[in-house]
């Protein structure tokens, strides 16, 4: 990712300033604070002193760079390839409650804790403070320091082993005792109870749970009780089921969509024929109204047929009224 890779200008300065055997001469890069050690067989590599990020510096030492700016830790499929700059792993693969498998997306910042400030660990005192402990007991044998083109490598260097052994390895553990106390239903879609009605977390929760987590976690994963990488502020970009559940899910959805839109219309055809009835019904009324104005139905009928120019007979036969 962007964040771990040094500018060209900071790549060349760092690897003159990491070339074995060659004198530096020039201005740290201003991502890296430096451990200088002494050179040659007969000084045994002793500790010299940090050099700070963008310092001038002229020596025939040998120099460890370690980044002072936020690093991170990420897991996204969709950015995941060899030698990525964007993503550290695929997406995190956790089985939720009922079995099935939640996909999440997840980005852990963190900073490496480069003080230099003396510390005593272990009756030794250090005076490259925690940045030296942290490269003499931990990183130096995996060689987390960067390399000497001021990158630190594949995905098997020692700075992506210790960060995976560190705080990768920290994030699965807290998440697979989170996911498997809730459903994929409620990380992905919100849903607040299980298929039992038990109120479960959602992603947020989940979140919230590795942020108060992760930080005891990998301190305790380190070999000291110095705080060797800070964590910052976890974002979990989403968390999704398999495939096959996600197409279960839509075709679910359409058939219920189908049953609601039968059922509207059903609705719909019995609303439309009470109205029709209602409409019908009143039209009689006001129908009925209009013969009683005319004495009934019998006196309305004739008046009809007299307006059409007939006489109006009674059911006898005689004519009733006319016109004329």
């Amino acid at each position: 990712m962007n964040k771990r890779t040094l500018s060209a200008a900071g790549a060349l300065v760092a690897g003159v300033l990491l070339m074995s055997g060659c004198s530096s001469d020039g201005y740290t890069d201003n991502s890296m604070r430096t451990l200088r050690y002494e050179k040659g067989s007969l000084s045994g590599g002793k500790f010299v002193g940090c050099v700070q990020p963008g310092e001038k510096i002229v020596t025939n030492d040998k120099l460890y760079a370690y980044p002072v700016t936020q690093r991170e830790d990420v897991w996204d499929s969709n950015e995941y390839h060899q030698g990525s700059e964007s993503a550290d792993h695929q997406d995190l693969e956790i089985g939720d409650k009922d079995g099935n498998t939640v996909h999440y997306k997840i980005k852990v910042p963190f900073t490496l804790n480069t003080s230099c400030s003396p510390v005593t660990v272990d009756g030794k005192r250090y005076p490259g403070g925690t940045l030296q402990v942290w490269h003499e007991l931990i990183s130096k044998t995996r060689k987390g320091y960067f390399n000497e083109n001021g990158s630190y490598g594949g995905e098997r260097s020692g700075w992506i082993w210790l960060m995976n052994n560190h705080i990768s390895s920290s994030v699965e553990d807290i998440l697979n005792r989170v996911t498997r106390g809730t459903t994929v239903d409620a990380v992905w879609r919100g849903t607040k109870t299980d298929s039992n009605g038990a109120k479960v977390m959602g992603l947020e929760e989940v979140r919230q749970v590795l942020q108060d987590n992760l930080q005891d976690a990998v301190d305790a994963s380190t070999e000291t009780d110095l705080q060797f990488y800070k964590i910052g502020q976890i974002k979990i970009y989403s968390a999704t089921p398999d495939s096959d559940y996600v197409q279960i899910f839509k075709n679910r959805q359409a058939a219920q969509l189908n049953a609601q839109t039968a059922k509207d219309n059903q609705a719909a055809r019995v609303a439309e024929a009470e109205a029709d009835a209602k409409v019908q019904e009143a039209q009689a009324k006001a129908r009925k109204a209009e013969m009683d104005g005319y004495g009934g139905p019998v006196m309305y009928a004739c008046i009809q047929s007299i307006d059409k120019g007939l006489p109006c007979f009674q059911p006898n036969g005689q004519v009733m009224l006319n016109r004329k």
